[in-house]
């Protein structure tokens, strides 16, 4: 199978992005709401215990203690033997390759593509050992996005995102600031002849899913069926923090305070106006 790894951050319409994709008997989107299930991600975290002076304290001792029920780096040298960093990639490509059989054979389906929400830091690794990885990245005015996490942390009565306990809305906000800088940066400086990668924007998925729907297609090379989305909208009220889909792109105007807005137009006007989310 071809990986998809979708790429963004929390609360941009990953989950929205995943049951649209889901929708096509081509791509395996393992297990159900909230399409977290990294199996992809967990075969390189795996194989990269065995990079070379990773020391996270893991001892030989501790493999002789058997309540022990984890492992960390490897607690030997492996380099009389075999090159170390050879056997951490043929460890992940053996695994991946082995669950793509199995999931064939088990469930009788020839799947094109398994489809992953996965951490931005865990991409390029991945992207670097499978040939033809598609990378859909989606972004979000990060206003928006803070909004809707303030209103999610509401509504489920914990605090996570990286929300600290002494956090105010403009100190979360000061925190983050700097990491959507520099992901709109990366996302302005694909080229449109990449066939691999697509941008998405998160208010166009709201307002235009048919639309996208069929960019995502033509994209992937299968049929996406927006309508399976907009009949599940009921099912997926848990999620949501706002009234209907398409509500959630401008809540922010009203929800964030003044000084937060400008925090944003003042640090990355350029970026917000490169993807149409600051008109100057």
């Amino acid at each position: 199978m071809t990986p998809i790894l979708v790429r963004a951050f929390g609360r941009t319409g990953t989950t929205l992005l995943m049951q649209l994709l889901n929708s096509s008997r081509g791509i395996l989107v393992p297990n159900d709401y909230p399409y977290e299930s990294r199996y992809l991600s967990y075969f390189a975290q795996v194989a990269n215990l065995y990079e070379p002076n990773n020391d996270d304290g893991f001892r030989d001792r501790h493999l002789m203690d058997n309540t022990i029920r984890h492992v960390g780096t490897m607690p030997y040298e492996m380099d009389n033997l075999l090159e170390q960093r050879t056997f951490k990639d043929n460890l992940f490509s053996y695994s991946w390759n082995q669950f793509c059989s199995l999931v064939k054979l088990e469930q009788c389906i020839d799947y094109d593509y398994y489809a992953e929400k996965v951490q931005l830091s865990q991409a390029s690794y991945i992207n670097e050992r499978i040939d033809n990885v598609k990378n859909i990245f989606i972004v979000r005015d990060p206003r928006g996005e803070l909004a809707s996490i303030i209103a999610f942390n509401k509504k489920r009565g914990l605090n996570g995102f990286g929300w600290q306990e002494d956090d105010t809305e403009l100190t979360f906000a000061e925190r983050r600031v700097d990491s959507r800088v520099s992901y709109f940066i990366q996302l302005k400086g694909f080229g449109s002849q990449n066939k691999n990668i697509i941008v998405l924007r998160f208010e166009d998925l709201v307002h235009d899913l048919e639309g996208m729907a069929k960019k995502l297609s033509c994209f992937l090379n299968v049929k996406l069926d927006s309508a399976v989305v907009r009949d599940n909208v009921a099912n997926m009220s848990h999620h949501m923090t706002s009234k209907s889909i398409e509500r959630s792109s401008d809540k922010w105007k009203e929800e964030l305070l003044p000084q937060t807005i400008k925090l944003f137009e003042d640090a990355m006007a350029d970026e917000l106006e490169a993807f149409s989310y600051l008109q100057r």
